[in-house]
């Protein structure tokens, strides 16, 4: 529990690091072995911590999967920030390059994993790049760099797909194709259905 001043104490601040932990440990061992190949049980003994622990932070090996799924959006998320006023295309591509490092930095292996055993199951829609994707569109409504009566929506979920496709193929080539060439692909299609200046 949080101290009155909304400050975490030592037990609270200790096991936040160790679930840092177990998703450093855990993301690294799925990335050399895959998924099907790494288990609670190897977690643990690597980061050097008991099995009840790993069951604590997050109940279930599907769980972890989800919670290691969403590492890296609060860098995403600053960077968006950091575009604020930028005009749209701009934003766009900061947001994609941030979401394409994510790629990057997880690797094919993880990846791959990832859209087989999460994005793949019934009802999964990731949020929080639909969120993101749906923000810029709002921002650049708002700011008048879109007409009001622009489909936001239909533009919202082409990029979204476009992203989920994106890492499917990349995963397929095995990591070979420059996702910054994925980046600008999207990116001229966009231009494309926007309004005209």
């Amino acid at each position: 529990m949080a101290t009155k001043t909304g400050e975490l104490n030592k037990r609270q601040l200790q096991a936040l690091e160790t679930k840092r932990l177990l998703l450093e440990t855990g993301r690294a061992l799925i990335a050399d072995r895959g998924i099907e190949h790494v288990t609670a049980e190897d977690i643990v003994s690597v980061a050097g911590v008991a099995k009840g622990t790993f069951f604590f932070h997050f109940g279930s090996m599907g769980n972890f999967i989800m919670s290691l799924s969403k590492m890296n959006e609060p860098s995403i998320e600053e960077a968006l920030e950091a575009t604020r006023g930028m005009p749209l295309m701009q934003r766009l591509e900061t947001f994609m390059d941030g979401w394409m490092e994510t790629l990057t930095s997880f690797g094919v292996g993880l990846v791959s994993q990832l859209i087989t055993h999460v994005v793949s199951d019934a009802g999964y829609r990731n949020d929080f790049t639909r969120n993101c994707i749906h923000e810029i569109l709002a921002q650049a409504k708002e700011s008048g760099e879109l007409p009001e009566d622009f489909d936001a929506d239909a533009c919202e979920s082409f990029l979204y797909t476009h992203l989920m496709g994106v890492s499917c193929c990349w995963c397929n080539e095995g990591g070979q194709t420059s996702l910054t060439d994925y980046r600008d692909v999207c990116l001229r299609t966009v231009k494309a259905i926007l309004p005209a200046d």
